[in-house]
């Protein structure tokens, strides 16, 4: 289970308390020194999003970082393709099949540079 999970399960055990038992919390505000009770939930609203926003960021460096992985694998595989079908020596082969790959369309060829071919096209 993930942080925010845990953190809101917290915060509502601690609303539920706070509808059982309201004087509980203007008692705390009372002794965290709070004027009035709600700018003490307001505080722990700010804090819990606060929370909650450094935590996404968080998972969201980590997922950008598989994602570069996965983007710089997926580019090696390409490279490595590309030399296996150089040194088979097939070049017509090796352009239908690129222009596949990289566009999905059987039909189109592209030239050295992964460029599709409109000449050739058909």
């Amino acid at each position: 289970m993930n942080v925010v999970t845990y953190v809101f399960g917290i915060v509502v055990a601690c609303l539920v308390l706070l509808a059982v038992f309201p004087g509980l919390l203007e008692g705390t505000a009372a002794a965290l020194g709070f004027s009035v009770p709600t700018n003490l939930g307001f505080f722990v609203c700010i804090v819990l999003l606060f929370m909650v926003s450094v935590s996404q960021s968080a998972e969201l460096t980590v997922l950008e970082e598989k994602t570069r992985v996965l983007a710089e694998h997926g580019a090696l595989l390409e490279e490595r393709i590309d030399r296996l079908e150089r040194q088979s020596g097939s070049a017509t082969g090796a352009d239908s099949a690129t222009g596949a790959r990289l566009t999905g369309d059987p039909d189109l060829r592209v030239d050295a540079a992964g460029l599709p071919d409109q000449d050739r096209r058909g």
